[in-house]
């Protein structure tokens, strides 16, 4: 379940981020709406990487639409060598 506290009790900051270190994203208000997000820094790098995954995969998506010729398996080789 989400831990969600109100901006006020960051005056105790120590406490109100101990369950931030065991993993668990808290969710923090502003006059009784949703403002701010804390994270442990190793699930925001993954995901970053996700994010950045998901960016290049759309990257070779559009390209894979744009193409009007593909090369042959045998082109690639011609083009890269033999990879085995």
């Amino acid at each position: 379940m989400p831990k969600i506290i109100p901006i006020s009790e960051l005056r105790n900051y120590k406490t109100a981020l101990e369950s931030c270190d065991d993993g668990e994203i808290i969710y923090i208000t502003k006059n009784g709406f949703g403002k701010y997000a804390v994270l442990p820094l190793a699930y925001f790098e993954k995901l970053q990487a996700k994010v950045n995954l998901m960016a290049k995969l759309d990257m070779g998506a559009t390209s894979v639409a744009t193409v009007d010729e593909w090369l042959s398996l045998t082109e690639v080789r011609k083009e890269i060598g033999d990879l085995s």
